[in-house]
């Protein structure tokens, strides 16, 4: 059983009913608009509330108390869904049924979750600047490493000259001088801003009754005060009339070839078109049988791997493979043969048949665990409706080849973005008996 239900200015709580896990599962998540003035900083408050609170000054003090909880687990993040980045707080703690004393441990669990939050470890009234330095050192490392992570990289530099200009275009971390500029003092200002302007999805997932998961959720909304939350629209944009293409060097074997496609989604479009784009997607590039695996990778050896992704939120479809240098070419061919096929109408029975099973299985999966159960209901309120897996794959079991072919024909290229391998394969395997590689 789900239920949801506004509690506050900005705040909204949802109930999900289900004895199958042995623990109960709490989270309160943040829904900020994604911008380059921000990112950062919401970026570090999350890696700075793990910290500790005031009670509990510092990870190990934090870590010990977790373990007295019968070793519950606190988890906090931030990430992106569509423009909107999510600062996000959990604590998985031993479901009541099964604490046989009596102690009242997910009282106590929620207790210090909501002391994380609500009374973090302080300096003279701020954010800690000891904690406050290591943490932007740590932050710029990661930012300085994603080049070594080549396919993610293509795909964050094909979005980011995709959506210069938008929201979309903003890397959730920041950049390095984005990073340099957050202090102790804008940190804190950033926190206490966050506190009043967020949207806020509370969840709690696990066997309490419904009154008492809805006093607890209540609790943490009185925690915030008074509240003039704040939301933005996403920004939905015409794909330009010319591709743009960039190419980039970088020292590696293999070529990282990324397309960004604009879907047409706008704030009109329907449920149903979006589910249909969603089955699109695995017909055409997300599964083992899509059209993307089977012919650009199996039966034309283009590449290493080739798959796409949609975004439902914003509109946008992004085709990622990797490739050798020679083949970028002729595989952006045949990945747009593909699409041509896909509004051609040219879907056999099995490749419906496949997709639809294969998305039956994602739905099945969702209830594996709290956290992919809290995930599916906090992605479908950020896209404004509350689907339930059931009611999401009865509408897509429905949908015909027609339905697919409809809204694939919106489907445009916008950009393609190459990451060229600079080093020859004789050259790396040369580095690579030397111990270079």
């Amino acid at each position: 059983m789900s239920l949801y239900e506004k509690i506050g200015d900005g705040v909204t709580f949802h109930y999900l009913q289900t004895s199958k896990f042995t623990t109960d599962y709490f989270s309160v998540h943040f829904v900020m608009p994604l911008a380059a003035e921000t990112a950062s900083g919401y970026c570090l408050l999350a890696r700075l509330l793990k910290r500790g609170c005031r009670e509990y000054p510092s990870q190990a003090a934090l870590y010990s108390r977790l373990e007295e909880l019968y070793d519950a687990a606190m988890g906090i993040s931030s990430f992106r869904q569509g423009e909107k980045q999510v600062l996000s707080m959990g604590m998985d703690v031993l479901a009541s049924r099964f604490i046989f004393d009596g102690s009242p441990v997910t009282d106590e669990a929620l207790a210090l979750l909501r002391a994380v939050l609500m009374d973090p470890y302080l300096e003279n009234g701020v954010f800690s600047s000891a904690y406050v330095e290591r943490e932007k050192e740590s932050l710029k490392d990661d930012i300085r490493a994603s080049i070594n992570d080549k396919n993610s990289y293509a795909l964050m530099r094909c979005r980011q000259l995709m959506c210069a200009g938008e929201p979309y275009a903003v890397n959730t971390s920041g950049t390095l001088e984005s990073v340099d500029a957050c202090t102790p003092e804008s940190l804190y200002a950033l926190y206490l801003r966050m506190l009043k302007e967020a949207t806020v999805e509370i969840f709690y997932i696990g066997t309490d009754a419904y009154e008492l998961a809805r006093i607890r959720a209540e609790a943490f909304s009185r925690a915030l005060g008074a509240r003039t939350p704040k939301t933005a629209d996403t920004v939905f944009c015409a794909p330009r009339p010319e591709v743009q293409r960039v190419t980039e060097t970088v020292s590696a074997v293999q070529g990282k070839l990324a397309m960004g496609f604009r879907t047409g989604i706008t704030e009109k479009t329907s449920v149903k078109e979006k589910v249909a784009l969603s089955l699109f997607n695995m017909i055409y590039g997300l599964s083992p049988v899509s059209k993307l695996f089977m012919n650009v990778r199996e039966k034309r050896s283009l590449c290493y791997y080739c798959a796409s992704r949609n975004d439902n939120i914003k509109g946008t479809l992004f085709v990622y493979s990797g490739i050798e240098n020679q083949n970028a070419a002729v595989a952006e061919e045949e990945i747009l043969l593909q699409l041509d096929a896909i509004k051609k109408g040219e879907i056999t029975e099995q490749e419906m048949l496949c997709a639809k099973e294969g998305f039956r299985d994602t739905t099945r999966s969702v209830a594996d665990s709290p956290f992919t159960l809290e995930q599916w209901y906090l992605t479908r309120a950020l896209y404004g409706d509350a689907l339930t897996p059931e009611e999401m794959f009865a509408i897509l079991n429905e949908l015909t080849v027609e339905d697919v072919v409809a809204v694939a024909s919106h489907i445009t290229l916008d950009t393609v973005f190459f990451l060229e391998g600079s080093v020859g394969k004789g050259e790396a395997d040369g580095e690579s008996s030397c111990g270079i590689l």
